[in-house]
């Protein structure tokens, strides 16, 4: 699924507002999950997870960004 209009990038952190979002990191969580799925390795890093944000929103987060959003998602349990 590539999702590279920044219309539907803006439409989406928008809804996500409203749904226990305690944060801006909050609203880049669904994407972090979105761009580990796309990923065809079984491991993979921050740097795969940065390529994945790039060819699948056009977004390309500085590498210590990355690690609070995933940090974030760990914490609510989303990662291991």
């Amino acid at each position: 699924m590539e999702v590279s209009s920044s219309l539907v990038n803006l439409a989406l952190l928008e809804s996500l507002k409203g749904n226990r979002v305690v944060d801006e990191i909050d609203l880049f969580v669904p994407y972090l999950a979105l761009a580990i799925c796309s990923i065809s390795d079984d491991s993979f890093g921050i740097p795969e997870i940065k390529r994945s944000f790039s060819e699948e929103f056009g977004i390309s987060p500085p590498e210590a960004a990355l690690k609070v959003i995933l940090t974030r998602a760990k914490k609510n349990g989303l990662v291991r």
